[in-house]
């Protein structure tokens, strides 16, 4: 139908107007790790990457599950939206009675660092979760689970895991709490991928005690941990 296709183009065009096309590429790149569970390659990887997913989200509409005018509506819309809405500092979390709440502006600071920035697919997929939850009781489960995510971003900033070691992290930490595995290996029901172990935890004690951060990255790093422990004063 050219007539529909031309008007997602033009839904397209206007999206990328308003949010912006970095974020637009980033949100379609976030989508498809997510979904494919694999890293961006080197060389045009972007692209190859989101091709791919296409390809089996296109192989779904044949059995019927949709069209592109849906996935862009109900896939693609949202997850650009919560993207600009969690860069540009906009988006406020409802609370959970009298926990303490999770920073976004700690875990948008995640996203800079080079060792910590493949928890940005973390915080998409949880969002998502939590622009669609219904009742307060799942709304706070979501922001329970992005204050555990400080935990595992901190550790990223700090220890600096290899990037294969980050992104499995990130990933098992979807397939947990994803409701549609599609076939992925399911994690072991005794591993909680937002859990920090006892070796993690003393790992990130040690490099805030003999850490130096004073330039570069670890300046980065730095701030981040300043502001977040500013938020309580």
């Amino acid at each position: 139908d050219e007539a529909l296709q031309d008007e997602v183009l033009n839904k397209w065009d206007a999206l990328c107007e308003d949010v912006g096309r970095d974020t637009l590429s980033s949100a379609c790149i976030l989508i498809a790790q997510s979904e494919l569970q694999k890293p961006v390659m080197k060389n045009n990887g972007e692209v190859d990457l989101f091709e791919d997913y296409l390809k089996i989200y296109l192989e779904s509409i044949t059995k019927g599950d949709g069209d592109g005018a849906t996935y862009f509506k109900n896939v693609l819309v949202p997850a650009t939206k919560i993207l600009q809405s969690l860069h540009d500092g906009t988006l406020v979390l409802e609370g959970n009675g009298d926990k303490t709440p999770p920073s976004l502006s700690f875990l948008r600071a995640a996203c800079q660092i080079r060792t910590s920035k493949d928890i940005e697919l973390v915080i998409l997929h949880l969002l998502s979760h939590y622009e669609k939850g219904k009742t307060k009781s799942q709304k706070g489960e979501i922001e329970d689970a992005l204050f555990d995510l400080e935990g595992i971003a901190l550790w990223m900033m700090l220890t600096k895991p290899k990037p294969a070691e980050r992104r499995k992290r990130c990933f098992d930490i979807i397939n947990l709490r994803s409701s549609r595995p599609k076939g992925r290996k399911k994690v072991d029901k005794y591993y909680n991928p937002l859990s920090l172990s006892s070796e993690e935890r003393h790992a990130i004690i040690d490099n805030l005690e003999n850490g130096e951060f004073g330039k570069g990255m670890d300046s980065k790093i730095g701030k981040a941990i300043l502001e977040r422990l500013n938020e309580h004063e």
